[in-house]
């Protein structure tokens, strides 16, 4: 493709993002890390960061039901 890896990192292309955003992740995520999303959340500078427990890679709860549909 012509590019270097970084170039396809999440948090380099969040780094341009201006608009608002909600970013989801379970704690306990089995398929990937918590951390993926606290970097993308530090880079994003109008994000913001709702981290779950016991949910794992589902994101059912009526917690984040509620905050994705308010």
């Amino acid at each position: 493709v012509g590019q270097p890896p970084a170039y396809f990192s999440a948090p380099s292309f969040a780094r341009h993002l201006t608009f608002p955003g909600l970013i989801i992740h379970d704690e306990h995520d089995r398929e990937t890390a918590a951390d993926n999303s606290r970097k993308i959340h530090a880079a994003w500078q109008n994000s913001h960061l709702l981290l779950t427990s016991g949910e794992d890679h589902n994101l059912r709860s009526k917690e984040v039901l509620s905050r994705v549909l308010a």
